[in-house]
């Protein structure tokens, strides 16, 4: 028995789209302002559309990997083409963002993603912001945080690099709900200061 997908039309379905297709011939014909090339293209188009109606093809017909890129338009099997969360999901880092320490604390826009805004409230304490559409992936219904942070000196503007550290914190103690926080440290014997900056990574 020969698969749905091989299955020729039936003679029904194969006279109504003859029948289809001189009528719009026809039309093409009858009409000296119609355009041949927009009437064939119109024509092969509903008679396309016809024919898959009557024909379908399931997932479940199709054997593995028999689908490729190269069997298929350009681009129509890329992550492009996966929903907004399976995308954010596949992501190797949700988000990862460039603190400058100078003056107001401010993220570095170029090294900066997923992540809106930094504020300073307290010394050597940064607290900041991701997109809104990572917030659903980043904490929980309370408002901590659920992802895993990481976080380096960025050597350029820091005061005694060599003695700075960047600590994540896996809990708001000073920033609040749906905040990331971040504390600096420095000097030999370290405290926290303002005068680090930073790139943080959220996994």
């Amino acid at each position: 028995m020969s698969s749905p997908s091989k299955r020729r039309p039936s003679p029904a379905l194969a006279v109504a789209v003859l029948a289809l297709v001189a009528a719009l011939a026809g039309t093409a014909i009858a009409d000296p302002g119609a355009t041949t090339a927009i009437s064939k293209k119109k024509t092969k188009k509903i008679a396309k559309k016809e024919v898959q109606k009557q024909f379908p093809i399931e997932t479940s017909q199709i054997a593995d990997e028999a689908v490729t890129n190269n069997k298929v338009e350009a681009g129509s099997l890329e992550a492009d083409r996966l929903s907004d969360t399976a995308q954010i999901e596949l992501r190797g880092a949700l988000a990862y963002a460039q603190i400058n320490h100078i003056g107001t604390p401010s993220l570095v826009a170029e090294r900066t993603s997923g992540i809106t805004a930094v504020t300073r409230p307290a010394v050597g304490v940064y607290c900041l912001t991701v997109s809104a559409e990572l917030e659903p992936f980043v904490f929980n219904n309370a408002g901590a945080p659920v992802r895993s942070m990481a976080g380096s000196v960025e050597f350029g503007n820091s005061t005694t690099p060599g003695e700075a550290t960047v600590a994540p914190r896996g809990a708001n103690t000073t920033c609040g709900n749906n905040l990331l926080e971040v504390r600096t440290f420095n000097g030999a014997a370290p405290a926290l200061a303002n005068n680090v900056s930073f790139t943080v990574l959220v996994g």
